[in-house]
């Protein structure tokens, strides 16, 4: 039994935390009916539509044949390198950067292990640049949307902001940062030699759950839906509603799918966040020293906490939204646990490679600590 549970703390600490956190809130605030208030409701049911439409779509295989087109028009593995790193980009923009990961690093692992000849230290550690670039990637085009990861989606609703706020805030650093690891990228030197059949012949696409294109096309217009409602265009409970009766009859096994530890972490933040904002005294102290500090504090709870719950942390103690929503983005650089995302690739290489992550965890503090000095000093520059 205790080893069950030291397990569930070791795979699960985030949440673990955010529930420990609410628990203790608790006893110093009892429970009271003012606990229905504490949770954002449209951001729990804007996520779970999200998770729904997109797990519908990866049982589909919609992103797998995706990949496995784009791969197909590489000819280099530094080409296939690059295709992935700007998939990563792109597709975090729309499915949010973990899917992205989760998606498009079994993809990598495949690659680079194809073949019969175990790998070399120098391919492994191309194997590893390629997957710290990969994670980095997915941040940054997560930053593109407000559905492009779960803090943006989350900080747009609490703040209520409008998509040409978002835009005008998140794009000179999205857009610069796919452009800086391009860059970065033009001096790795992978072996050109290598041909594309050598590196794609053993990748193994599942198969469709369904061959029919009308599934496709209904959780495309899912997708449609929830993002007019994430703009507050449609109203998210008829939204939600919605999803889940086509989901139930277009696929019942996608709701086993949903990422229902991120749904929870949630609601165990806000009821933390809410029993400490009903008392005056550290409410007020709260507010006094974030006002004006929001994205250097956002990116220095990010660190500690990851960039989600700094969102939820520092959101309810300052009106300036912009400055959470740089900071926790930014801040999703750096430490291993600055983005859950980042987390997601370092488990997948891990549980293939072991001897890996040492490695791994040191080019990625290499990359993101250096990236997020640089961001920090780029948005002091044009604020």
């Amino acid at each position: 039994m205790l080893a069950h549970v030291a397990h569930f703390f070791k795979t699960q600490v985030v949440l673990s935390v955010s529930g420990i956190l609410a628990i203790i809130s608790c006893f110093i605030v009892p429970p009271n009916p003012n606990y229905a208030s504490y949770v954002d409701y449209r951001t729990i049911l804007l996520l779970f539509s999200f998770m729904c439409v997109i797990s519908g779509l990866q049982r589909l295989g919609s992103f797998d044949k995706l990949s496995s087109y784009l791969l197909s028009k590489a000819r280099t593995e530094k080409d296939i390198a690059i295709v992935l790193v700007v998939m990563c980009f792109f597709l975090a923009m729309f499915i949010t950067n973990d899917i992205t990961l989760i998606t498009l690093v079994p993809l990598t692992l495949i690659i680079f292990s194809s073949g019969k000849a175990p790998l070399t230290k120098r391919r492994m550690h191309l194997l590893v640049i390629t997957l710290v670039l990969e994670s980095l990637s997915a941040n940054f085009g997560g930053m593109m949307m407000p559905f492009g990861s779960p803090q943006n989606i989350y900080l747009y609703s609490f703040f209520n902001m409008t998509m040409l706020t978002f835009f005008t805030t998140m794009l000179p650093f999205a857009v610069s940062g796919i452009i800086v690891l391009l860059f970065i990228m033009h001096f790795i030197k992978y072996d050109d030699t290598i041909s594309h059949a050598d590196q794609t012949s053993d990748i193994a696409i599942k198969e469709p759950i369904s061959h029919g294109s009308e599934k496709l096309i209904i959780f495309m217009f899912l997708f449609a839906l929830a993002i007019a409602s994430v703009a507050h265009v449609l109203d998210y409970r008829l939204v939600t509603l919605i999803i889940l009766v086509a989901t139930i009859l277009l696929d019942w096994k996608v709701l086993k799918k949903v990422n229902y530890v991120l749904l929870f972490t949630f609601i165990f933040f806000f009821i933390f966040v809410g029993n400490i904002g009903t008392l005056p005294i550290l409410e007020d102290s709260l507010r006094a020293y974030i006002d004006g500090h929001e994205v250097l504090l956002s990116i220095l709870t990010s660190q500690v906490t990851s960039n989600v719950p700094a969102a939820i942390l520092l959101s309810k103690f300052t009106n300036y939204g912009e400055g959470i929503l740089i900071g926790t983005n930014i801040g999703g650089m750096g430490t291993l646990i600055a983005s859950m995302a980042s987390l997601i690739t370092y488990q997948l290489l891990g549980a293939k490679y072991p001897h890996a992550k040492l490695p791994f965890l040191k080019w990625f503090s290499i990359y993101n600590f250096g990236l997020l000095i640089i961001y920090f000093g780029f948005y002091l520059v044009i604020r």
